[in-house]
């Protein structure tokens, strides 16, 4: 069982890799909304380096709803944590 701290912590570090963006720049708020580098293909890059980080399958529904850090964060923390 991961705890979550450590789980937000590497999604924050995925997505600081897939957007070319450092880690102090990337908070659990952090969405496409405040971060001009997630567009739409970045978008798909996210989710297939969060499913290799933690090996995990995410259903087009789950994909949606990765709109935040917290948000990505809370969805892997369910899936690792079944």
């Amino acid at each position: 069982m991961k705890p979550k701290s450590k789980i937000l912590s590497q999604v924050i570090e995925v997505l600081s890799d897939v957007l070319d963006t450092p880690t102090e720049a990337i908070s659990a708020e952090t969405s496409p909304d405040t971060n001009e580098s997630w567009d739409s293909i970045k978008h798909l890059n996210i989710i297939m380096a969060i499913e290799e980080e933690f090996n995990v399958t995410l259903s087009p529904e789950e994909q949606m709803e990765m709109l935040t850090v917290s948000l990505i964060a809370d969805l892997i923390s369910e899936k690792v944590n079944q």
